[in-house]
């Protein structure tokens, strides 16, 4: 139903307030298959909604939305199963996504005990979703320390760091970055890890188009270096939701390239780029619509979590208190990643996670309101359809 309803509106069929009506129930849902298909509707209205003034309004609102179930995510031990981590892996990683105080302050507070020397045991399914949510959160230091963790790492173990290495927020690293995936001698250390941190760097906010630049100023080492049908098929996985008249521009520019190279599948690929971009915005986004019913909820979103900033670490915290500062360094060889850092640290407490909690239904009341009122949607889109 919610899924239905997320249809309907992008496509001008119904009123986003009911979508956002309906997705109050999924503070109530526990089970992956409902989470996940939410999760990928939300992330395309996330990425569309970016950089726009409802973007605070809607990040409130999810975060409220995912209150519950996170409470009930340990990060410790087993999940249960294959299909309980999966569970885990993307409520945790949605929630720290979100800037979820609580997560992120699990997430820095695991990184920095690891940084100062102290085993800490993470589940295998956490690990790069803690990283990442540090990496963005923390200090510079932070994304230093996971590049050394990728350069001293197993090969079949390196694949872990290349999203957290993606994560950081520092506009100078993701430069660098960019340029370390089209430069065969950087510190990357095979093409197969380059075009997946080129992925990862896709899935970042505000990426989008130092990636195109990228492609458009080193087009050619790309085509020297890559089978650049590989590369299109990636900018194509990230491109469509988020897409701006700017970057479409850049879309063309790299077109004109392309016919250049005069290969058949490159220029047959990137039509269906700019198709799928054309498809993409002709869906309607009633932002007005969003707003007012996203304000219907403002003020519960805003009561029950304050604030989606990260945390600051006490002065006195004993996984920061011994940690030398550092500095930015954007230059980034294989040797300078593996020099000490010199950091010295005592053990510190980390935090307890939170206890499994279940949440207790609404009376008989609120239920029998809530079965109407989609008895009511379902016989709408029945109608619209």
């Amino acid at each position: 139903l919610l899924l239905d309803g997320f249809d309907l509106a992008s496509h001008g069929l119904l009123d986003y307030s009911v979508v956002v009506e309906l997705s109050q129930y999924l503070t109530r849902e526990t089970e992956f298959l409902p989470w996940y298909v939410a999760i990928q509707e939300i992330n395309w209205l996330k990425a569309r909604l970016y950089n726009t003034d409802v973007f605070l309004p809607l990040q409130r609102h999810l975060l409220n939305l995912v209150e519950n179930i996170f409470r009930q995510m340990s990060f410790t031990g087993e999940a249960g199963g294959q299909l309980q981590e999966l569970h885990r892996k993307q409520i945790v990683e949605f929630a720290c996504g979100l800037g979820h105080p609580r997560c992120v302050k699990e997430a820095t507070d695991t990184v920095y005990l690891l940084m100062s020397g102290v085993k800490v045991e993470i589940p295998l399914d956490l690990k790069p979703v803690l990283m990442c949510a540090a990496v963005k959160h923390g200090q510079d230091e932070v994304w230093h320390f996971v590049l050394k963790e990728y350069l001293t790492a197993a090969e079949n173990e390196r694949w872990k760091y290349l999203g957290p290495l993606a994560c950081t927020s520092n506009r100078e690293i993701v430069n660098r970055l960019l340029k370390d995936v089209a430069d065969p001698k950087s510190f990357v250390k095979s093409s197969e890890e380059r075009l997946n941190l080129l992925l990862e760097l896709g899935n970042q906010n505000d990426s989008l188009e130092p990636i195109l630049d990228m492609v458009l100023q080193r087009f050619i080492a790309l085509n020297a270096n890559f089978d650049f049908n590989v590369i299109l098929h990636i900018l194509k996985t990230f491109l469509t939701p988020r897409i701006s008249l700017n970057a479409r521009q850049k879309i063309s520019d790299i077109k004109v390239l392309v016919e250049k190279s005069q290969n058949p599948k490159h220029i047959e690929l990137l039509e269906s780029i700019k198709t799928s971009i054309e498809e993409s915005f002709d869906k309607t986004l009633n932002v007005d619509s969003i707003r007012r019913a996203l304000a219907m909820y403002g003020d519960e979103s805003e009561e029950e979590i304050v604030t989606t900033t990260s945390p600051k670490f006490p002065e006195d915290h004993p996984a920061v208190t011994h940690l030398t500062d550092t500095t930015t360094q954007v230059s980034i060889t294989e040797d300078e990643a593996l020099e000490d850092n010199s950091v010295e640290a005592t053990e510190g407490v980390r935090s307890t996670p939170a206890k499994p909690h279940t949440t207790t239904p609404g009376n008989s009341s609120s239920r029998n309101k809530d079965a109407l009122f989609y008895i009511l949607v379902m016989v709408v889109i029945c109608v619209m359809r």
